[in-house]
This record gives structure tokens, C-alpha cells and sequence, in this order.
């Protein structure tokens, strides 16, 4: 008589049919020949005769053999769950896949790391990032740790989403908590850059996953290439395709045209991004005011856009040890953003204004301000100026600074409101993180201020008698 073992092994191999001649009611009278035979079934029979209907893609299927056997009073276990789970991932049943994942919070010790990836999975097979991020949320607060395959799939939600922003602050997050990157990982987040048209972070992300020690595959480094050669970078476009030539990885002409063909969705997506760059300045300003606007009135949007700043801020702050980016004309008081996309200029402007309370008390800032050089629009398509409306609305709508009028190309962020970032120690303020209205200290911040130090007023005299004699002596010889 064959075992409970044999049963088992048969119906392994029933879900790993090709043919696809097995159904439920195969299934069925295989586990009534069972009983027939004195042998009961077990959690095991069940996660067997499960794997069938799950190999399958038939999640109605599994869902009711599952209630069927669970009457049988056979307890349902992590791996239970698992399948059941993900059952729902092919068809797209998140609904269900969540009702499962708290049946299985319900009971004692069924609710692991794994199952909740699985649930993930499911979240962003179904194209619900908000969900997956929730998830991995709820795992932590139950006390369990993600590992890097729950992160993985959060990064392919963000990837599939399209929100580039929101994958670089989850792969911030996974480092952050000493998840060590995968290739899956540096992936996902490289292609969410690419078909966002962000070819900085792809090749700055891409410089670090090699420096981890991971070989880029092709679809990565053409994907890299392809962002590159959209956005005019044709250096680095040559550089990555001899690269590959030299590995003797092939061109992925998918990955490539996902930036280069605007015929595609990103491309056409890109295109209009581009358009809207280089269009006039008004037009630019207005729908960048729009858009921060709608982040100021809403305190979980505002919450949400740091959140993603900060994560971009760390990835940028190893291009800076790196040398990807030298915007620091005068470190702390004269920054440079030419050359930079609004996005990575955004990222600046808030790495810059961070590292404001580590600057000596005595530092030219507290005396002159920030002063940030966003161009004229010499170099952008009809001479359009692009990043000054861009950092000025976040200056202003969004961190609640004061600045100057532009002139040549640059303003200020007043010495004043520096000198107050200096005094609270920290930027950002916990009350812009957590997308808050500014509290009334805030506002009027210049009525407590301290005055500057003593040393600093000290300097200031001795820089203004040197200009006076400096403005003399010119006089002296133009009179001459």
C-alpha cells in the first residue's frame, strides 16, 4: 500500500504537469483513494493538493479546496498561507491575497517574513504600490524584519508605478537598515530612473552598484546607456556601450528604447517632460507651482515629497564623495547648479541647506547668505530659463525660506533665515518632515534670532574696512 509520502510526491508532480490534465476533482479523488486506505490527510496533503491549483493559476480553485479540507479540521500553516497567497498573484486578486494575509495574523505563529512577500508580490503584480508599501509598514510594526527579497518587490512596484522618487528612498531605506542590495535591487531602481529620464541617478546608482562588487548585467547597462543617450550624453553613451563590448554583454534593445523610442510610453512621457523644460519660463514656473502647491495644502503629500528628497540625498551625497557632482563654488555659501536636471538641483538645495548647522559659527554664510547660481537659460532650447522657477518654489512654498530677486543668473536665500537654520540646529525642521504648517516661531523667526557671534561680527568689520580701502584706492586712480 503506497504511503502517506507517495501520495505527497504525486501530488507534487500533478502541479508540475505541463499538460494541464489535472483539476480539482483529480485532485479530489486522489485524496478520496487516500482515505480509502486508512490514511488521514495533513497540513502537508493540503499544501500539496494546494500547489496544484497554485502551479496552475487557478486561485478560485485553491481557495476552495482550501475551505474544503480546512472543515476536515486540518490546520492551515505559514506554507498554507504562502500558497494560498499566491494563488492570487497571476490573476491579480489583491483583495483577496490581503483578506488572507490577515486570516493568517489571526491565527498563532502562520504569519511569517515570507508570507507577507508573497502578499507583496501580489500588491505589485496588481500595480498597487501604496499597498505594498503599507505592507512592508505592517511588518515592521509586528516586530518583523524585511528582508531583501520583501524589499525587491517593493522597488518593482515602485518600478512598475513609474515612481522613480519613491524608489530611491526605499533603497535609501533598505541600506539604511543593512539589507546589503541585491542585483534584483539595483535594478529596479536603475530602471525606474531610466524611464523617468533621471540618467544622473541611473549612472551614479549604477557606479555604486559596481563599486558594491556586482557586475551590471546588459539589460541594466543598456538601460543606463539608453537614458544617457536620451538625454543628450553622448559621452557616457559611448563609454557604456565599449563597456559592454568589452564584458561582451549584449545590447537589450528593450531596455535601451524603453528611453530612447518616444513612439513607447515612457518615450512619449519623456518627451513631454523635456517639452515642458524647455518651453518658457512662465509656463514652467506655473506648472511647478501647481504641483508644490498641491504638496503644501496636502500635509501627506508634503510628508511623502521629503520623504523622497531625503532618500535621493543620500544616493547624491555618495555622488558628491564620488565626484559625480562638484556644485560647491565656496562650500556653504555659493552653490553652483548648472548643468543639473530640476530634480537633482531640488536634491541639492536640500543637502545644501542640511549641511547649514555643521558650519562653523564664524562661516561668510551667516554674513551673506546662500547664494545659489541657477543660470540664465544660455545653454537650455530657446534660451529658456528652467531651474530658477523650480528651486525658488521650493524655496519659498515649500521650506518656507525668503529669498532675493534673481540677478545674472543667481539669488539668495537671506543671511537671516541661514543663520536661523544654524540656530535650530537641524534641517530639515521636524514640522516640514511631517508635512505640518510651520509653527508661528517660524514665521517669525527674525524677531528671536540671536545675534551673529562676536568673532563673526569681528570679521564682517575687517572685510568691510579691506572693501573701503579697496573702493579708495579706486577712486584714487580714476581720478588719476
Amino acid at each position: 500500500m503506497p504511503s502517506l509520502e507517495c501520495y505527497h510526491s504525486t501530488l507534487n508532480a500533478m502541479g508540475c504537469d505541463a499538460e494541464d490534465t489535472f483539476n480539482e476533482d483529480a485532485v479530489a479523488r486522489l485524496l478520496s483513494v487516500m482515505q480509502k486506505e486508512g490514511l488521514e490527510p495533513t497540513t502537508v496533503t493540503l499544501n500539496s493538493a494546494l500547489g496544484v491549483s497554485v502551479q496552475k493559476g487557478r486561485w478560485q480553485e485553491a481557495l476552495a479546496f482550501g475551505q474544503r479540507l480546512r472543515k476536515q479540521s486540518i490546520a492551515p500553516s505559514e506554507v498554507t498561507y504562502g500558497e494560498l497567497i499566491s494563488a492570487c498573484k497571476e490573476s491579480r486578486k489583491w483583495q483577496v491575497a490581503l483578506s488572507l494575509l490577515e486570516a493568517s495574523l489571526a491565527e498563532d505563529s502562520t504569519t511569517s517574513v515570507t508570507t507577507f512577500n508573497i502578499a507583496i508580490s501580489v500588491c505589485e503584480s496588481s500595480g498597487k504600490l501604496e499597498l505594498a508599501i503599507r505592507l512592508l509598514r505592517r511588518m515592521q510594526e509586528l516586530g518583523l524584519k524585511p528582508d531583501v527579497y520583501s524589499y525587491n518587490a517593493v522597488l518593482a512596484a515602485c518600478q512598475d508605478a513609474g515612481d522613480w522618487q519613491m524608489g530611491l528612498a526605499i533603497f535609501e531605506e533598505m541600506k539604511k537598515q543593512s539589507i546589503m542590495p541585491d542585483i534584483y535591487s539595483y535594478g529596479a531602481v536603475i530602471l525606474s530612473c531610466s524611464m523617468a529620464m533621471q540618467w544622473e541617478w541611473a549612472v551614479n546608482l549604477w557606479h555604486q552598484m559596481e563599486s558594491q562588487g556586482l557586475a551590471a548585467n546588459g539589460v541594466i547597462l543598456s538601460s543606463v546607456a539608453g537614458v544617457c543617450s536620451r538625454c543628450g550624453q553622448q559621452a557616457w553613451v559611448d563609454y557604456l556601450l565599449a563597456e559592454m563590448r568589452r564584458r561582451g554583454a549584449s545590447l537589450d534593445n528593450n531596455a535601451f528604447s524603453v528611453s530612447v523610442d518616444l513612439d513607447t510610453d515612457a518615450g512619449a512621457v519623456a518627451a513631454e517632460e523635456e517639452e515642458s523644460h524647455s518651453s518658457a519660463a512662465a509656463p514652467v514656473a506655473e506648472e511647478e507651482s501647481e504641483q508644490l502647491e498641491q504638496q503644501k495644502l496636502s500635509g501627506a503629500s508634503l510628508k511623502v515629497f521629503m520623504e523622497k528628497v531625503e532618500g535621493a540625498s543620500k544616493l547624491y551625497m555618495e555622488a558628491l564623495k564620488d565626484g559625480a557632482f562638484t556644485p560647491w563654488v565656496r562650500p556653504g555659501r555659493l552653490l553652483d547648479l548648472h548643468g543639473m536636471s530640476t530634480e537633482v538641483a531640488k536634491v541639492a538645495v536640500y543637502v545644501a541647506l542640511s549641511g547649514v548647522p555643521d558650519l562653523e559659527e564664524d562661516d561668510l554664510a551667516f554674513l551673506w547668505g546662500l547664494k545659489i547660481i541657477v543660470g540664465k537659460g544660455i545653454h537650455s532650447k530657446d534660451n529658456q530659463v528652467v531651474l530658477e522657477p523650480v528651486v525658488r518654489e521650493l524655496l519659498e512654498d515649500v521650506f518656507q525660506l525668503q529669498v532675493s530677486e534673481t540677478s545674472e543668473g543667481a539669488f539668495r536665500v537671506y543671511r537671516q533665515d541661514i543663520w536661523a537654520i544654524k540656530c535650530e540646529g537641524v534641517w530639515p525642521p521636524k514640522w516640514l518632515k511631517e508635512g505640518k504648517k510651520p509653527p508661528k516661531a517660524w514665521l517669525q523667526r527674525r524677531r528671536w534670532l540671536p545675534e551673529l557671534p562676536q568673532s563673526l561680527r569681528e570679521r564682517s568689520r575687517r572685510i568691510s574696512k579691506r572693501l573701503s580701502r579697496i573702493s579708495t584706492r579706486d577712486r584714487a586712480l580714476t581720478a588719476e
